[in-house]
């Protein structure tokens, strides 16, 4: 990034590069969030061409279905409906443990799997609990987040499922003692797994606050 530039972080390039390596292994870099399809249906089309090219077989590929299959939380989402829609589904859904503001959090995080969210705290009704006092995310995130989002470490659930690192005072260190139990007992860690996991998370809120005093 050139000088100029160093502080403005929406002059920075979001254009995406495919290269063809000499193996014939096809790379792409850069790119952003909102053009993901564009970039595939590219990768595609390189692959494609190269194999072509090199004279080899081009298996016969059926046109895309992207555009017409839902991404999981808009399955069965409520034509011409909103967040607000949801959020009032889940509130009709009648679990005495979750409040206004928990359902639109939950909506506007998984759309209409807030409803399996919803399912665990029926299972589990102390999974309504929230993680930080005061605030509405809840342990049942935890769980699903390791059993539907892959999550591995606490810093996984903290920084970018729940988000408490960002959008919590503290960056979610009250809540940082239940998110291990809960995900530690979901993936099997033992005690000294765990007490590593959460010390990993404490060092990157530590690591992330240094710019106050250096």
């Amino acid at each position: 990034m050139s000088e100029e530039n160093a502080g403005d972080e929406s002059s920075v390039s979001r254009e995406h590069l495919i290269a063809i390596e000499p193996d014939g292994m096809v790379t792409i870099a850069g790119g952003k969030l909102t053009t993901y399809r564009r970039m595939g249906a590219e990768v595609v089309d390189t692959v494609i061409d190269a194999m072509q090219n090199g004279g080899h077989p081009v298996p016969e590929l059926r046109m895309a279905e992207t555009d017409l299959n839902p991404l999981p939380g808009a399955v069965g989402w409520p034509e011409g409906g909103t967040c607000e829609t949801v959020t009032d589904l889940i509130l009709a859904a009648g679990s005495p443990h979750v409040n206004r503001d928990v359902a639109t959090l939950l909506a506007n995080t998984y759309g209409m799997r807030a409803i399996d969210v919803l399912d665990l705290i029926a299972d589990d009704p102390t999974l309504a609990t929230p993680l930080v006092a005061g605030r509405s995310e809840i342990e049942a995130q935890v769980v699903w987040a390791a059993r539907e989002e892959l999550a591995g470490t606490v810093s996984d659930v903290m920084i970018r499922r729940t988000q408490l690192f960002f959008r919590d005072r503290d960056q979610g260190l009250e809540a940082v003692e239940r998110v291990t139990e809960l995900l530690g007992d979901e993936l099997g860690w033992s005690p000294d797994t765990r007490t590593h996991h959460a010390e990993s998370y404490r060092i990157e809120v530590e690591r992330s606050r240094r710019w106050r005093t250096e």
